[in-house]
């Protein structure tokens, strides 16, 4: 923004336009007008964060740092507010498990609660759409047993093979 003044003029004659605080990005000039259409709709930038399935909460913590999202204690203190998910395993001391692999969006600077949100909120709805009311185990078992699964093989088609081995076991 060249002119501060007009900045500000063509806000003030716009009320009820409320700017969004974030990290903003720009890939071309843009017109005064431009950039406060884009901060009163709070097109904020994203970093991609990707969790790859398998990985506990720690090798979750050091993607988290080694990105610049937070630092790793940080990041692992926050998966410990097991009030998340109290209500799916009230026995949880810590959010793994219910930390759900997936290629998330967040803003450079999020926070480490809001990241943890965000992967919690993700579990619930892939958990949601799976229909464990079908299931008579606990998601702990469900849980459980998918991270062993993960760590014996990566390879989906044989998932259910290495389940049924430890089922029968």
């Amino acid at each position: 923004v060249r002119s501060r003044r007009t900045f500000l003029a063509l806000h003030y004659l716009r009320p009820g336009n409320t700017l969004k605080a974030g990290e903003y990005s720009f890939d071309r000039p843009a017109s005064p007008l431009d950039v406060l259409g884009k901060l009163v709709r709070g097109d904020v930038s994203y970093e991609v964060l990707v969790i790859p399935e398998g990985y506990s909460r720690f090798e979750i913590a050091d993607i988290v740092a080694e990105q610049g999202f937070a630092a790793r204690d940080e990041f692992l203190w926050a998966t410990e507010e097991v009030s998340l998910i109290a209500d799916l395993d009230p026995l949880a001391t810590t959010l793994e498990g219910y930390l759900f692999p997936d290629t998330y969006h967040f803003p450079r600077h999020a926070r480490p609660a809001a990241i943890v949100q965000g992967m919690v909120t993700r579990f619930r709805e892939v958990y949601a759409a799976w229909n464990p009311a079908e299931s008579w185990r606990t998601i702990r078992d469900i849980v459980t047993m998918a991270s062993l699964v993960e760590k014996e093989t990566s390879l989906a088609e044989e998932r259910p093979t290495v389940a049924a081995v430890f089922y029968n076991r």
